[in-house]
């Protein structure tokens, strides 16, 4: 078996468990009656699975793998994504210089694993936001991390992969909670 069957299977596997664990939780709320229980949670698992659909379609497949298995090999840091976009838009029609992207979402993902508190429940909310000239990449980190490294560590990925035409802004940086926007120019969007 090569290597890129294992990987398959792997995924398979994790995707499986994932799906059991969600039918079991809806299957619990039914059995004891809690019927909103489970309609709140089968809303959930369609909310995800739009937004797995839509991330998979970003044009880049290593970071749309990456993003979609990030939570079942980092455990310190629980990754949560979202695609707001037009109705009639979709993400392939958007050009950006993604290898750009890419380094941003690895760079911020690799920051939150190194500054947050291993104990604590980190969750870090990953939006990315199409407008007609810029993709703005939103991350909000609720948990315990060192704001102190934070801070230095958000200044050098900006530092060592920001261009002059992005642009990041911290809107909030303590040791609970960050919440940091990254603009990206978009060469062209075709809607």
């Amino acid at each position: 078996m090569s290597n890129k069957e294992e990987q398959l299977l792997n995924l398979l596997k994790h995707y499986r468990h994932d799906w059991l664990n969600d039918i079991q939780i809806v299957k619990g709320y039914l059995t004891l009656g809690k019927i909103e229980d489970a309609q709140r949670h089968m809303d959930r698992i369609i909310f995800n699975a739009q937004d797995e659909s839509r991330i998979s379609q970003i044009g880049d497949a290593e970071l749309a793998y990456e993003l979609m298995t990030y939570n079942w090999v980092q455990k310190k840091v629980k990754l949560h994504y979202e695609l707001d976009l037009e109705e009639e838009q979709d993400l392939r029609t958007v050009t950006v210089k993604y290898p750009t992207l890419k380094e941003w979402v690895q760079g911020i993902l690799k920051l939150s694993q190194d500054v947050c508190i291993e104990e604590a429940d980190n969750n870090l909310y990953l939006s990315f936001d199409v407008k007609s000239d810029v993709l703005e990449l939103s991350l909000e980190l609720d948990g315990q991390s060192n704001h102190r490294e934070a801070r230095k560590a958000l200044q050098s990925l900006e530092n060592d992969i920001g261009h002059k035409d992005q642009r990041m802004h911290c809107e909030k940086l303590e040791s609970q909670e960050w919440m940091v926007t990254i603009v990206l120019p978009v060469d062209d969007v075709r809607v």
